[in-house]
C-alpha cells in the first residue's frame, strides 16, 4: 500500500546543507542524528506520486526531520523483534540478516535504524540460492532473520533454515517480518519523549525539540562491526562475508567531499539501486556527507518492481541530474533512440558493479556523459566520486578516489594490478598482501593508464582464470570443471602439435576469441604470409570445431575471433612456464579490440559458426 508521508513539494531540494563535522568524533548513524538538528529541512529521498493519466506526477521529498525519526523507530521494532534489550549503551547483539525486496526508503531506513541501535546488519540477495544463503547465516552466526512477505521470499527463507539445521547444527535463526513502510512512515506520527534527551547531549538539542521516541544512547567503538556485505561470489564456491566496522563505514562517506561539483542539492536517481550490494550501500553513505538527493520509488509495499522500463520511467518523472545505473539495464536502454536522447540529458550517467560492454558504452558515450564508479566489497569507494570527463571516449576511464592509499604493481609497460594499503586514514576490512612491509589488498583487479592523461585508469578485467562474457556467463579459461561453460579450456586447445600456448578473450563482450601461438617448427608472420594464414585457420578449426560441439553456443570459440601470434609480440611465460596472461592480452588489446569494433570482411576468417 502506499502511504501518507509529511513531505513537501519538490520544485528542486533545498540548496543549502551544512556538511557534518568529520574528526571522527560522530560515526555514520550519529550523524544522520547530527542531521536531524541542523539539516532538518534537507532532503534525503525524493519520489513522485502516482497520477491520474494524462497528469504530471507530483514530487516529494522526505527530509532528515522524516528520516532520522523512522530510523530511530526502526531500531526499536527490530530490537523488539529479535527480543533484544537497548537498555545498555556497552552491549552487543548477534548478527541480524535481511532477505528482502522492500522499497528503497524503508530498506535505508531500517539499515540505518539498525546500525544506530548497535544491530549489526547483513543484508543478502534474495537472488543466492538456499544452499547459500545458509552458508552466509551459519558463517556469520546470524540470529534472525527479516524477511519481506512475499511469497517466494517467504518459501525461500524457509528453505534455508531448513537447510540450516540440517547442514549447521550450531545455528538456528529465526524468521521475523521485515519491516514495512507503514510501520516507518505511516502518516509520521511521532511519539512524544517521556525522558530527557540525553542521548543527544552535545548536539545542542533542547527537550522541547526532540518530538520522537529515541534510542537509547551507546557507547561507540570506531573498531565495532557497522554492517556485514557479501561479495558477489564470482572467483569462489561461496560469497565471501566483509565486515565493515564503523571506522570503515566512516571513511566511505568522504567520496563525495573530493567532488569538484558542488553536489548539495543535486538529485541523483537511485530507482534501481540495491541495497545488498556494496554499491548501494555506498549510496547510503554518501548521503551524511555530500548533501545529495536520492531519487527512488515511492516507499510502498509490495516495493515497484525495479525493471529497465520501470526504473528508466522513474528517471524521467523525478528527472535527476545525475543517475545510477545497472549496465544490464543500459543495455536494454541503448536500443531505444528516446531513451537515449533523455539519457543525453543528464549530466551523467554513473555504471558500476560490472564492466560496460565496449560497444554499447561506445554508442551512449556519443549522446551521453557515462561516469564509471568503481569498487569492491572488501574495499568500498575506489574511484573518484564522479570522476572528471573531457571527451566522450575516455568513459571507461575514472581517477583514483584521493582517500585510497594504492600501489599498482607494474606488470608490464601498460598494465598494472592494483593494491590498497592500510593506513592510518585508510583502515581496510580484509589484508591479504604486504607491500613494503605495509599490511595491503590486493584488488586482483588490472588497470590500464589512459594513453595521454596522467591518473586516468581503466579495468582491464580480473587476474583471476576466469572470462565473464557480457551476457553474464562465466568460462574458465584454465582448469576443468563440472561446469559445462567452463569445459572449454585453454589446455585443451593447446593440445594442438602446432600450438604452443593460447589465451581466451572475450571479458565483457558477447562473444568468446582464442589467441594462438604457434611452436618455433610451425611459426610465421600472419600480417604477412597469407597463404600460411589461410592454410593454418582451415587446419586449426577443425580442431576447435570439435571442442565446440560439445559446448553451450554461448562458450564457443568463433573463427573470426582467432588470432594467430605475431613474432613481433612474443608471448612471455613464468618460472612454471605459463604464459602471463594479463601482460600478454594487454599487448593484443588493440587487435583484440578491432576484431569486435567491426565487421571481419576478410574470407580467412568469415564463416557461420551457427551450426556448430
Amino acid at each position: 500500500m502506499s502511504l501518507s508521508i509529511h513531505t513537501s513539494s519538490c520544485d528542486h531540494p533545498n540548496e543549502v546543507f551544512t556538511p557534518p563535522p568529520l574528526d571522527r568524533q560522530l560515526i555514520v548513524p550519529q550523524i544522520f542524528d547530527w542531521h536531524y538538528l541542523h539539516n532538518p529541512d534537507h532532503p534525503v529521498f525524493v519520489y513522485a506520486h502516482r497520477a491520474d493519466a494524462g497528469q504530471i506526477p507530483a514530487l516529494n521529498q522526505i527530509t532528515f526531520k522524516t528520516v532520522v525519526p523512522a530510523a530511530h523507530r526502526a531500531g526499536h521494532l527490530v530490537a523488539e523483534r529479535c527480543g533484544f534489550d537497548l537498555n545498555n549503551d556497552y552491549r552487543t547483539y548477534s548478527t541480524v540478516a535481511m532477505l528482502a525486496i522492500a522499497d528503497t526508503i524503508t530498506t535505508f531506513t531500517t539499515i540505518v535504524g539498525m546500525m544506530r541501535a548497535g544491530i549489526t546488519v547483513f543484508p543478502i540477495s534474495p537472488r543466492f540460492s538456499p544452499p547459500v544463503i545458509a552458508h552466509l547465516l551459519a558463517k556469520n552466526g546470524v540470529s534472525h532473520v527479516l524477511v519481506s512477505p512475499e511469497q517466494h521470499l517467504q518459501e525461500l527463507a524457509k528453505e534455508v533454515i531448513t537447510e540450516v539445521i540440517h547442514c549447521y547444527s550450531e545455528c538456528e535463526p529465526q524468521i521475523i517480518p521485515m519491516l514495512e513502510s507503514s510501520d516507518l512512515y505511516a502518516n509520521s506520527k511521532y511519539i512524544p519523549l517521556s525522558i530527557a534527551p540525553t542521548n543527544f547531549a552535545g548536539f545542542g538539542f533542547c527537550e522541547s525539540e526532540i518530538t520522537f521516541e529515541q534510542l537509547p544512547k551507546r557507547h561507540w567503538d570506531l573498531e565495532d562491526v557497522a554492517m556485514i556485505i557479501h561479495s558477489s561470489s564470482s572467483t569462489s564456491q561461496y560469497p565471501k562475508s566483509i565486515r565493515w566496522t564503523h571506522r570503515i563505514a566512516l571513511q566511505n562517506t568522504m567520496a563525495p567531499l573530493h567532488s569538484k561539483e558542488n553536489l548539495s542539492g543535486q538529485i541523483i536517481g537511485c530507482h534501481g539501486i540495491e541495497l545488498f550490494h556494496a554499491l548501494g550501500l555506498l549510496f547510503l553513505l554518501f548521503t551524511t556527507t555530500g548533501g545529495i538527493t536520492l531519487a527512488t520509488f515511492p516507499p510502498q509495499s509490495p516495493a515497484v518492481p525495479q525493471t529497465p522500463e520501470a526504473v528508466f520511467e522513474g528517471y524521467k518523472v523525478t528527472n535527476p541530474a545525475y543517475a545510477l545505473a545497472n549496465p544490464r539495464f543500459i543495455q536494454e536502454w541503448v536500443k531505444d533512440g528516446t531513451k537515449l536522447n533523455f539519457l543525453a540529458t543528464m549530466k551523467g550517467l554513473i555504471f558500476g558493479g560490472k564492466l560496460l560492454a565496449s560497444t554499447i558504452g561506445d554508442r551512449l558515450s556519443e549522446s551521453a556523459k557515462l561516469l564509471p564508479t568503481y569498487g569492491s566489497t572488501e574495499a568500498g569507494q575506489i574511484s573518484a566520486f564522479l570522476s572528471e570527463r573531457t571527451s566522450s571516449s575516455d568513459w571507461e576511464y575514472f581517477q583514483i578516489n584521493p582517500s585510497c592509499s594504492t600501489y599498482f604493481e607494474p606488470l608490464s609497460d601498460t598494465l598494472s594490478r592494483l593494491y590498497l594499503l592500510q593506513t592510518p586514514s585508510q583502515a581496510l576490512s580484509c589484508v591479504n598482501a604486504s607491500i613494503d612491509g605495509i599490511p595491503a589488498y590486493d584488488t586482483g583487479d588490472l588497470l590500464v593508464p589512459h594513453p595521454s592523461r596522467d591518473g586516468f585508469w581503466k579495468v582491464l578485467g580480473r587476474a583471476s582464470e576466469r572470462i565473464m562474457l557480457s551476457t553474464g556467463e562465466f568460462v574458465r579459461v584454465l582448469q576443468p570443471s563440472h561446469s559445462a561453460l567452463a569445459m572449454l579450456t585453454e589446455d585443451q586447445l593447446g593440445q594442438d602439435p602446432r600450438v604452443s600456448s593460447v589465451l581466451l578473450f572475450g571479458q565483457a563482450r558477447s562473444r568468446l576469441g582464442a589467441l594462438v601461438e604457434l611452436k618455433a617448427d610451425f611459426a610465421f608472420d600472419p600480417e604477412r604470409d597469407i597463404d600460411k594464414l589461410a592454410e593454418f585457420m582451415e587446419y586449426f578449426w577443425s580442431f576447435v570445431a570439435k571442442i565446440n560441439v560439445q559446448l553451450p553456443k554461448t562458450a564457443r570459440i568463433h573463427r573470426e575471433l582467432i588470432i594467430v601470434a605475431k613474432p613481433s609480440k612474443p608471448f612471455t611465460y613464468t618460472q612454471k612456464n605459463s604464459p602471463r596472461r594479463a601482460a600478454i592480452l594487454a599487448e593484443y588489446q588493440s587487435e583484440i579490440d578491432g576484431l569486435y569494433g567491426s565487421p571481419v570482411l576478410d574470407s580467412l576468417y568469415a564463416l557461420d559458426v551457427s551450426s556448430t
